[in-house]
């Protein structure tokens, strides 16, 4: 966090390193989240919907962006993967390791 901007009263815990803060005393509640800087990468992807009683499968290029977030106070660490329009999901940081191993068996790569 700035040094020069005082921290908010309702802020229980320090910024981690990853948290570039900015945080303000006017922050609604919901939103008191240290959260990273996130990444992007154009990620090749496909969609599945159905239009009038019809599969339609959509490919493409999205930007697939990547971060962590803990709630203020809070001890799990999320870390988020999205690319808009619904397509999010945030994962316990504590599980990356057995999503990777996932990942590696569904690929071939364990």
């Amino acid at each position: 966090m700035d040094m020069d901007t005082p921290q908010p009263s309702w802020q229980r815990s320090p910024c981690p390193g990853w948290c570039p803060g900015g945080h303000r005393e006017e922050d609604l509640r919901g939103d008191r989240v240290h959260r990273s800087t996130g990444e992007a990468e154009p990620i090749r992807a496909r969609r599945v919907r159905v239009v009038d009683g019809e599969f339609e499968e959509l490919t493409g290029s999205e930007e697939f962006e990547a971060g962590l977030s803990v709630v203020d106070g809070g001890d799990t660490t999320w870390l988020y993967i999205g690319a808009g329009g619904g397509q999010q999901m945030e994962i316990d940081l504590r599980d990356l390791p057995r999503l990777r191993a996932l990942i590696a068996r569904t690929v071939g790569e364990d």
